[in-house]
Formats: C-alpha cells, sequence, structure tokens
C-alpha cells in the first residue's frame, strides 16, 4: 500500500536466470501502477533501477498479467534505441519485479519545457532514432503511448524509447482491440481514440508525429491554446473526426518537404500513413539529409544533450535524474504523472 514500500533498503534479490543478485541501494520514487528502487549488482559494482508493481496490485490479475508480459518483451528486446530489461522476478507474494538500465539525461517532456521549441535537425535525428526503437518493438508489441514522457534523450546522446505498460503484445493474441482504450489522449490515434478499430503500428506513427509537431512548433497541434484550455470529450472529437493537420499552419519557417513528411505521419486514415516505422525513419532521414544539403549540416545530439545540462546547470536547484520508466512517478514539476523518478546528487 501507499504506506508500505515492497523492498527495505540494504535487502537482496536474486535473479535465479543468471545467479546474480541486487543489493537495494535506495528508494527512487513510486507512482500509479508501480515503485522504483536503485539496485547495485553485488557482483559486478553495476547500478540499475528495480522497478516493481505496488503491493495492492499484486492481487489484480489483469494488471499481474499486463506487466509479466511486458517483462517478458522487454527483457527479450535488444536494441540501442529501447530501454533494457536485465532480470525479472516474480516473489513468493506474487510481487513482480524487473531490473532495467538506470539512465540519466532528458525525457522529452523536460526538452520541450526547456528548450520550448527544438531547431528542426535535432527534432529530426530524434524522429529517427524514435523510429529505429519502434521498429524493434513492433515486433514484439504495438506500443500505443508514445508520448514525451515515454522518450528519453540520455546524457549519452542515446534515444530510447520507455513503457510497454500499455502495449499490445502480438505473442498473446492482442493484434487487435475493441472495446477498450488505453494511452494518454492528447497524443492518442484516431483508431484508438474511437476504440473501436484494429491498431497497429501505424497507430505509434500518428502518436510519435505528434510529438514531433509539438517539439517543433512549441504548440500541440490540436490544443494550439494549451492543453490545460481542452475538454477532453470535444479533444477526443478533434483527434477522431478533425480537420487535417498540417505542420506549415503551426511553424510556417519549415520547409514543405520536411513539412510534407511529417504531415503524412498524422494523417486520420491509417491507410494513408507510413506503412511501417521503418518507412517513417526513411523519410525522415531522406529530409535531414535535404535540410542539410540546403542549408548545412546540423548540430549533433551531443551538443543538443550539453545545451540542456547547461541549462540546468544555471537552474538551481537541479540535481541529476534516473529515468527508471516504464514506471508513472509523481512530479513536481508537471503536477501529474512523469515516467521518470527523481534522485538526489
Amino acid at each position: 500500500s501507499w504506506a508500505e514500500r515492497a523492498f527495505s533498503l540494504d535487502g537482496e534479490i536474486h535473479d535465479d536466470a543468471e545467479g546474480a543478485s541486487y543489493k537495494i541501494v535506495r528508494f527512487l520514487g513510486r507512482g500509479g501502477m508501480g515503485e522504483v528502487y536503485e539496485v547495485v549488482r553485488v557482483d559486478s559494482g553495476e547500478h540499475f533501477a528495480l522497478k516493481c508493481l505496488r503491493l495492492e496490485h499484486v492481487r489484480n490479475l489483469k494488471t499481474i498479467e499486463r506487466t509479466r508480459r511486458e517483462a517478458m518483451t522487454l527483457r527479450d528486446l535488444r536494441h540501442p534505441n529501447v530501454v533494457r530489461v536485465h532480470a525479472i522476478g516474480v516473489r513468493e507474494d506474487g510481487l513482480i519485479w524487473m531490473v532495467m538500465d538506470l539512465l540519466t539525461g532528458h525525457t522529452w517532456a523536460q526538452v520541450h519545457r526547456r528548450l520550448v521549441r527544438l531547431p528542426l535537425p535535432w527534432a529530426l535525428q530524434l524522429g529517427i532514432a524514435v523510429t529505429a526503437g519502434l521498429e524493434a518493438v513492433h515486433a514484439y508489441a504495438v506500443h500505443r503511448d508514445i508520448k514525451p514522457d515515454n522518450l528519453h534523450l540520455g546524457n549519452d546522446s542515446i534515444v530510447r524509447v520507455l513503457d510497454l505498460g500499455a502495449g499490445k503484445f502480438h505473442r498473446d493474441g492482442l493484434q487487435t482491440t475493441r472495446g477498450g482504450t488505453l494511452g494518454t489522449v492528447p497524443y492518442m490515434s484516431p483508431e484508438q481514440a474511437s476504440a473501436g478499430t484494429t491498431i497497429d503500428g501505424r497507430s505509434d506513427i500518428f502518436s510519435l508525429g505528434v510529438v514531433l509537431f509539438e517539439i517543433i512548433s512549441s504548440v500541440h497541434p490540436l490544443a494550439p491554446l494549451g492543453l490545460e484550455n481542452e475538454n477532453m470529450f470535444t479533444f477526443i472529437h478533434k483527434i477522431v473526426a478533425g480537420p487535417p493537420l498540417s505542420l506549415r499552419a503551426f511553424a510556417h519557417w519549415v520547409p514543405g518537404h520536411v513539412a510534407n513528411v511529417l504531415d503524412k505521419a498524422v494523417v486520420r486514415d491509417q491507410g494513408l500513413r507510413y506503412g511501417s516505422a521503418a518507412e517513417f525513419g526513411a523519410a525522415l532521414t531522406g529530409a535531414l539529409r535535404r535540410l542539410d544539403s540546403d542549408v548545412g549540416g546540423g548540430e549533433p545530439l551531443e551538443t543538443l544533450v550539453g545545451e540542456l545540462n547547461r541549462v540546468d546547470s544555471n537552474t538551481a536547484p537541479a540535481a541529476p535524474f534516473a529515468a527508471t520508466a516504464p514506471l508513472a512517478v509523481p512530479s513536481a514539476e508537471n503536477d501529474g504523472t512523469l515516467d521518470m523518478a527523481q534522485r538526489d546528487s
């Protein structure tokens, strides 16, 4: 419950598959579904993040099964642009835990808050990296919750897709979803919002397109006056049946060839979108190459990371943090949930 924690500090968990033990170093945070701890692997001294279900969810069979699928998928999935799971286990009381990468850096939500509007070459580079991660994810599942909090730019300049908690997993026969909706409304595809249409990887392409619109133009394409001013029911109608989205309507300075690539990602008819994440990534790559040819080479992502960390250092008392998704941890920064856990220096 909220009054107790799943693990005690200095306790240990054991991974039977590899014979490794992890010592609980400290509690990082908790959210609606689980808790996150920092752990150290005893034999190597490496630090990781430990995610587990909150205790009250141990009796929720649907939550347990979804978390199990997420853990098994992420353990099998090995791609540099997807957060990695190193070990999973089930405690005697049914609590599911997973040991994950302990990441440092910034979620895209933080990037957007710090820089407001991202220069086009950086935005395209970020998008290309996410499509590579999604291509790997789509071999196992449809993510269904691509949003700024679930995309991460590490201090190592690697972009990672986080949180498969809402994922639709192929191997469990969940290739279509009817009668239910999971995800985050502002970034849902029309087929998600209508909850009556077959959902596949093209849904994630729409969501990524909306995120890229937002970080390029500085406004959400369906809520230019701010999400806080939107009624959720009318907002869902905008997603499903609103006018076509055009990047140049919000960012007139974007070259037409770039805007055309992004506009295709957010077409409401999924049959007119890119057929795969790889196809979207190839289009973004072509747009970036033409942009480089027209206006000169853009700065690498390492420069963006340096700028973000410089902004952090000038905004005391900013502390290092660990992005430990998948998990929504309450954060004072956004008065809601954020898929990362603050940690002290």
